[in-house]
């Protein structure tokens, strides 16, 4: 299968992008920068003169946003634990933790999306196994989402999805970078 190579803008959730998050989110706040994607914009990493050099770049960017992605859902749960948090606080950071994840997936089918011309079947298939990775990762999500659009939104669930949440980015993190060498990426 071939995959055309995809790169990313900065826009703001008052776009067309913004009606949809806020339809599947139910978000009526501000308007929030999100990475989307968009073909022929900018990559958000640094290409290098060569492929190794952008591959590693791209995973060191991929990484960082890992970290951060990690870093906001065991905040959010700690808030969470909170017996002050409210459904407002839910929201924004509910939002904020969809935006670090979704900048994840963006950052890394950045990075997948070069692995082809590698022209390694090694280098296809952890591409394939960790973007399956964060499939599985998006799952978390789910049932707190339908809690809140019923109305039923329980903290101890939440608090649970943010556990969940900060335990399996991080343990992503550690297969991207034990998947490094497989991706071309040589330390």
């Amino acid at each position: 299968m071939k995959r055309n190579r995809t790169s990313f803008r900065i826009v703001s959730l008052g776009g067309l992008i913004g009606i949809v998050a806020a339809n599947i989110i139910g978000w009526t706040g501000p308007a929030i920068a999100q990475l989307i994607s968009l073909p022929g914009a900018p990559l958000s990493f640094v290409q290098g003169p060569t492929l190794a050099d952008t591959l590693r770049n791209g995973a060191q960017a991929t990484s960082d946003q890992a970290r951060q992605t990690a870093q906001a859902a065991g905040e959010m749960g700690r808030r969470a634990r909170s017996p002050g948090y409210q459904t407002q606080n839910f929201a924004v950071d509910f939002q904020n933790l969809q935006i670090q994840f979704q900048n994840l997936r963006a950052v890394f089918s950045q990075v997948a999306a070069f692995v082809p011309q590698l022209q390694s079947p090694r280098a296809a298939n952890a591409a394939a196994e960790l973007d399956a990775g964060l499939n599985i990762i998006a799952e978390a999500f789910t049932p707190v989402q339908q809690q809140w659009q019923a109305g039923t939104l329980d903290r101890r669930n939440v608090v649970m999805m943010c556990e969940v949440l900060n335990e399996a980015v991080i343990e992503w993190q550690k297969e991207l970078k034990k998947n490094s060498r497989r991706l071309g990426v040589i330390r």
